[in-house]
């Protein structure tokens, strides 16, 4: 996997050392939009649910490299977050008294994102389709862990008693594996430095006389563990993001957008 992941990386260099050699035409932009996010935890336990979407935004600036009239190199410094929630009710009944507890677990991570795609143009001068697929190397910046668990206690005949609820509030601590457990505080998790993914997108642009407004949708997986282990940890648990974000912008060829819509 590692050399897998370290060919995708050295693709677009590749690309841009060929644009070195031609005639390309730089184009620079700037895109807004959101970002549906979750986690892929595997395993999960019998009956445990899977983790939902939560909402985040992403901003971006776009720098298409073009290398003739159809195909280009597209590096960017994006600006995103990956995480989820995880929703789930359990109940216990003993001596005639019900317990229900329902929890709600929301975990969030930003990040600085490079990513590195070739992308293909397709259309006329004033309209123009687009696919773009290649990998992103990411930087974690800060992340929260919440939470929330609500208890209720009731008698036979559905007669409440007893209602509490806890709420805790853990940072992120960003870490490699190996690390000793002693250097996570209370109130910290562990989160894994960088993040690797893959984007797979398609979009419209449109021609406005001078800059092109765009919109930009992309499926975006992540290749890495979230979680790292400690020494001696032998929790064999791996999360994995999972986005999907759309975002429009303007891009400008030679220059420097000076709007930002989003969706």
């Amino acid at each position: 996997m590692t050399k897998q992941i370290s060919f995708l990386l050295l693709l677009p260099f590749l690309g841009l050392c060929f644009c070195q050699t031609s005639q390309a035409q730089i184009s620079v932009g700037v895109r807004g939009g959101f970002l549906l996010t979750s986690i892929d935890k595997s395993p999960l336990a019998d009956g445990e649910p899977a983790p939902d979407v939560i909402g985040a935004f992403q901003v971006a600036i776009p720098v298409e490299i073009a290398i003739g009239n159809i195909f280009a190199i597209q590096p960017e410094i994006m600006y995103g977050s990956h995480g989820g929630v995880q929703r789930d009710i359990n109940e216990g009944t003993a001596l005639g008294f019900t317990v229900t507890e329902t929890s709600k677990i929301r975990y969030s991570v930003s990040a600085l994102e490079i990513p590195l795609l070739a992308k293909a143009k397709l259309g006329s001068e004033t309209l123009k389709f687009h696919v773009l697929a290649g990998p992103s190397f990411g930087f974690g910046l800060n992340g929260k862990y919440l939470d929330d668990r609500n208890y209720v206690t009731t008698l036979a005949d559905g007669t409440v008693i007893d209602e509490r609820t806890t709420n805790v509030d853990f940072k992120a601590k960003f870490l490699k594996d190996g690390y000793q457990a002693g250097e996570l505080a209370s109130d910290e998790f562990a989160v894994t430095p960088t993040n690797i993914n893959l984007h797979f997108g398609a979009g419209i642009s449109v021609n406005l006389g001078g800059p092109f407004l765009f919109l930009d949708a992309r499926y975006i997986l992540g290749l890495n563990d979230l979680r790292p282990e400690a020494e001696g940890d032998t929790n064999d648990y791996v999360y994995k993001s999972k986005r999907i974000g759309v975002s429009v912008g303007v891009m400008r060829l030679n220059g420097m957008a000076t709007g930002l819509w989003r969706l």
